[in-house]
């Protein structure tokens, strides 16, 4: 058990190593669209930053691929990596990406031709039978499901509530699932972990049919939880389960080399649930910051475009004062307005005690109130303003380095900085401190452009006189 934590551990490190070790390729430039088209006798010699509602990739892209769009369809040849974020994607049969794929997404199909690895997660992941993987698939989820005639060249790796595999693996399958069907075929080993099986997987089938992302016509329906090895299957060594019961009834043919039935102990099933519900909740507050961030950041790139430039300037230029004046912004923020609610609270009891109670009433009432929303701001801002100013920063930053000619594209440095903070300020252990950082040298510079803005208001004292 304690070797599937730290597997599953080094998977999640290693996906994130190489997602960023994508974003800060070096290149000279790139091109931006924002019309979500690419027609398909176009050819991009360049890294290709596209968005839009519905996006349309049907030319060719000599660099790097990042979309972000509702439905994607990919059409045409990416030689280079790809990065796509959206609620539909599609990769169809006449799709080729010379590099890796990865995918952020409700749902995932996969026709075409990867010739490196795909990284993903979603709620569903199918790849047709055309589809051709050159190297991995590493893939979380709930629903992942192979046809007959797809190739996955080398490994599965996969983390999952139900695996259907018709198609061809090469190698291996290491994965952890609640139902696993195998009538496909698989070069080497097949290692899953079930978990627990037990009357309690009905209930748990009858709960995940009422979650939202079931409504999704994509979605697959929900399969018995347990083990299925169908006659058609073939796996060339090894078939290696850990279970809280044997399931050898559901195997159908007999694997080249042994089945090996694992047996979880009660003790290895609470520590495991206890490891599985921590990271779960560390996957959902991951992304549900991610999503709040995101959503702000570019409500703040529309909105207040001079704004985030002002404070990213000064954060960039002036770091440490930034920190300095953020520290004690937050601190002084918070303990004014425990004295403000002090002098309220006072001033309101000594009218009453002047027999003014009706006085007294009015000063609690839009005292408290005009409080409660000045404090409201200021912890709106705290929490998330000066985070998207450090993310701000941090975009326009990176695409200075990988496009220099795109300084200006404020929508796309957003995404890239809050895709840069939530994986550094996740990280287990010390992504505290960043989040921490970030706090206090993003209210430090809110906090001095807005004291600059004051004194530019101000009107000198040589020019009353004149007045």
């Amino acid at each position: 058990m304690e070797k599937n934590k730290r597997f599953h551990l080094i998977s999640i490190f290693f996906c994130v190593f190489v997602l960023m070790t994508v974003i800060f390729i070096p290149v000279q430039a790139a091109e931006f669209r924002q019309d979500g088209l690419l027609e398909s006798d176009e050819v991009i010699d360049d890294d290709l930053f596209i968005g839009g509602d519905t996006v349309d990739i049907n030319g060719e892209v000599n660099g790097n691929l990042l979309v972000s769009g509702n439905v994607v369809t990919l059409n045409g040849k990416v030689n280079g990596n790809a990065i796509i974020m959206g609620n539909s994607i599609h990769v169809t049969e006449d799709a080729e990406v010379d590099g890796n794929l990865f995918v952020g997404s409700a749902t995932l199909t996969i026709a075409g031709r990867v010739t490196g690895s795909v990284f993903s997660g979603s709620a569903s992941l199918l790849l047709n039978g055309t589809s051709d993987i050159g190297r991995n698939v590493y893939y979380g989820g709930y629903s992942l499901e192979t046809a007959e005639g797809s190739q996955i060249k080398k490994d599965l790796f996969a983390g999952i509530y139900q695996a259907m595999l018709k198609g061809s693996i090469e190698r291996d399958i290491k994965a952890g699932a609640g139902a696993f069907e195998l009538s496909g075929s698989v070069g080497r080993d097949v290692n899953v972990d079930l978990g627990i099986i037990s009357n309690e997987s009905d209930q748990s089938m009858a709960f995940m049919k009422n979650m939202p992302f079931m409504q999704n016509p994509d979605i697959p329906d929900t399969i018995p939880a347990g083990l299925r090895i169908s006659d058609k299957a073939a796996i060339g060594r090894n078939l290696t389960y850990s279970c809280s019961k044997d399931l050898s009834d559901g195997i159908q043919s007999k694997p080249g080399g042994e089945v090996v039935y694992k047996p979880i102990s009660t003790a290895e099933t609470v520590q495991e649930r206890g490891f599985i519900n921590h990271f779960l909740m560390w996957l959902i507050d991951t992304a549900r910051k991610f999503i709040t961030l995101l959503i702000l950041g570019l409500l703040a790139a529309w909105l207040v475009p001079l704004l985030l430039k002002r404070t990213e300037e000064q954060v960039r230029t002036q770091p440490l004062p930034s920190a300095g004046h953020g520290a004690l912004t937050v601190i002084l923020g918070y303990l004014a307005a425990f004295i403000a609610a002090g002098i309220i609270f006072a001033v309101g009891i000594l009218i009453s005690l002047l027999t003014l109670g009706g006085l007294s009433k009015v000063i609690f009432g839009v005292g408290f109130s005009g409080l409660s929303l000045v404090v409201t701001v200021f912890t709106f801002l705290v929490s998330y303003g000066s985070k998207l100013v450090v993310a701000f920063m941090a975009g326009n930053w990176i695409l200075s380095k990988v496009a220099p000619s795109a300084k200006g594209k404020n929508y796309w440095a957003m995404v890239i900085g809050v895709i840069l903070y939530v994986i550094v300020s996740s990280i287990p252990l010390v992504g505290w401190i960043f989040a921490l950082a970030a706090t206090i040298i993003g209210m430090g510079a809110l906090w001095l452009v807005y004291r600059e803005w004051r004194k530019s208001r101000q009107i000198p004292e040589k020019d009353l006189q004149t007045v």
